[in-house]
């Protein structure tokens, strides 16, 4: 899960390595349930908050339309 501090606190991303998650950074915690609990924890803590996951920007597709044929 990814979050985003909104205050510098010494945490862990991984459960193991404890370092310094600074305020406005982005961070993904590991890709496990424990990851899923750490991050739910900061938030819960009021230090982060849920990062928006990357999504493509769409791709704006202008609808064709049909011409009529002119007459000469």
């Amino acid at each position: 899960m990814k979050i985003k501090m909104t205050t510098t606190v010494q945490g862990s991303l991984d459960g193991r390595t404890v370092r310094e998650l600074v305020r406005g950074e982005e961070y993904e915690t590991v890709d496990s349930p424990r990851g899923d609990r750490l991050a739910a924890y900061h938030v819960k803590r009021g230090v982060a908050v849920a990062a928006v996951a990357d999504v493509p920007a769409a791709v704006m597709v202008r609808p064709q339309v049909k011409q009529k044929a002119r007459k000469r």
